[in-house]
Order: structure tokens, then sequence, then C-alpha cells
């Protein structure tokens, strides 16, 4: 498991009686040793959990704040931006808000799958499948189970969610990642990585 994310790296901008700010997820430590292999782990994690965010939370509370904008800055930051209610302040909006996203991220983890090619894996499965493998049918389980697969720019597939999910209900797209990743090269690495085998 990762550790979580902190919620106190954020820049923000006030206009007009509107407020937004940006948050990185990205730990303190991962910027000052973003060459080590661990904080280029805690980044990928970062990532992980700004994606889960971006495609679960996200719409979620934009549901229930129609006013409020949420969107990704960058690949592990996250943007929110609204109007202020009366009397409350600047300061109020963004720890409202940075409660929320910290309440939302305690129960998020993230499991690297190991080395999969990540981008030539992605852009290798189809649109359709006949089988229900395709990239659709993956999409449709990552909505169904409330997680997300996150193809990473370092070779790395990661997957986001809350810890039960991961352990109990994702075979499916483990499977289909597999099955795909051992078209690419012939070698199972989600299997290697779920059975400690080298």
């Amino acid at each position: 498991k990762n550790s979580k994310e902190n919620v106190n790296s954020s820049k923000s901008v006030q206009d007009k009686g509107s407020f937004s700010f940006l948050l990185n997820l990205e730990k303190t430590q991962c910027s000052l040793a973003s060459s080590s292999p661990q904080a280029q782990q805690q980044m990928a994690s970062a990532e992980g959990r700004a994606r889960w965010l971006e495609d679960h939370w996200f719409p979620a509370q934009h549901r229930k704040n129609p006013s409020i904008r949420f969107s990704a800055g960058g690949s592990s930051g996250v943007k929110i931006e609204g109007p202020l209610a009366p009397g409350e302040t600047a300061s109020d909006f963004e720890m409202h808000w940075k409660k929320k996203l910290s309440s939302a991220l305690k129960k998020i983890e993230t499991e690297d799958l190991g080395n999969m090619d990540a981008i030539s894996l992605r852009d290798s499965i189809p649109e359709e499948d006949p089988e229900g493998r395709g990239a659709r049918d993956l999409r449709s389980l990552e909505r169904k189970l409330s997680v997300s697969v996150v193809f990473c720019d370092d070779g790395h597939v990661f997957l986001a969610g809350q810890e039960a999910k991961l352990q109990k209900k994702c075979f499916e797209i483990r499977n289909m990642l597999s099955h795909y990743h051992w078209r690419l090269s012939g070698t199972d690495v989600a299997f290697k990585n779920m059975t400690g085998t080298k």
C-alpha cells in the first residue's frame, strides 16, 4: 500500500467574489527527491488518486454543488473554483473543500500492477471487443466499481479505489489488462505481481 497524500500544498486566486485553489496531491518530499524510486512511486500514487477524484468524486460533488467547478490541475493536481457564499471568506472556502478532499482520499488506495508499457498497453486496447474486453468495457467496469485504471508515463499501470474493491472486485479488470499486456510482450506482469513469482 502507498501512504496517503497530504492536502496542504496549494495555490489560490480570488477574483470578485469567486475563489479558486489548485491542490497538489504529491508529498513535499517527492519534489525534493524526485529521482528516487520511492519518490517516483509516491508521485504515481498521487497521480492515481487525482485520477480517481476526477473520474468519480468530481461528478458526484458537482451534482451536489452545481456552482462549483472541479478540474484536474496537471497529472496530480486538483483545481476547485466557485463563488463565495454570503459571509464566506476565501479561507473558509479553501478549508471546507480541503476537508472534503481529505475525507474522500482517506478511503482511497493505489496499487501498482507493475511496468506494463502503460501507454502502448492503453493504445492496444480496442474501443469495442466482441468478448467484452474493449476500452468501452473497461470504462464501464471502472464506473461500476468506482475504481480508476491509470496508465502512467513511466510505463506502470495503477489501480486506484477503495481497498476492499481493489482486493476483491477487480479480477475482471486485471484479467483484461493482463490479456492485452500478454499480447504485447508475452509476459503476464499482473499475474506475476499477484502471485509473487519472478
